[in-house]
């Protein structure tokens, strides 16, 4: 049975494709972000998140996966756009083990770096923003100043 099954949706072909190991990075990465949420939500800022109804924590983990998703699209584009740029360079191209250039480690470094400051900063200011305390949209604009006072004279 489980053979029909696997040839009705074309396992073969999706195997022989790679769509096998996509689909498990995926679930791997999916699974990796929710358990950093939940050690970051524990113990990183749990401080700002004990005693939160249900409803905030789906919507930190909602903000979560969107800030994660974001770095990591940043990570990426840093790691591919480094690594082209110092290819060319003698320094960065030289071998650090068989065809394993310097560049190869340099730029991925980089871009976890970046990845990071950008994960951990929105995170901080905006995920698990400290109750009370008000939204970058809120602080763009300063309050007005009070009105001078007139004094009266006699």
């Amino acid at each position: 049975m489980r053979d029909v099954v696997a040839d009705a949706i074309g396992v073969a072909t999706l195997t022989a494709a790679g769509v096998r190991d996509a689909a498990a990075y995926g679930c791997g990465i999916f699974v990796s972000i929710l358990t950093n949420f939940l050690l970051n939500n524990w113990w990183t800022w749990g401080d700002r998140t004990s005693g939160d109804s249900a409803g905030r924590f789906w919507r930190r983990l909602a903000k979560f996966y969107l800030v994660s998703t974001i770095a990591a699209a940043v990570q990426l584009g840093t790691s591919t756009i480094l690594s082209a740029m110092l290819r060319g360079s003698e320094v960065f191209s030289r071998p650090l083990a068989g065809e394993y250039r310097v560049y190869h480690a340099v730029a991925p470094a980089v871009g976890i770096l970046v990845g990071l400051v950008i994960n951990f900063g929105v995170n901080n200011l905006w995920t698990f923003r400290r109750r009370g305390a008000p939204s970058a949209a809120s602080q763009s604009a300063p309050p007005p100043d009070p009105p001078a006072p007139v004094d009266e004279v006699s």
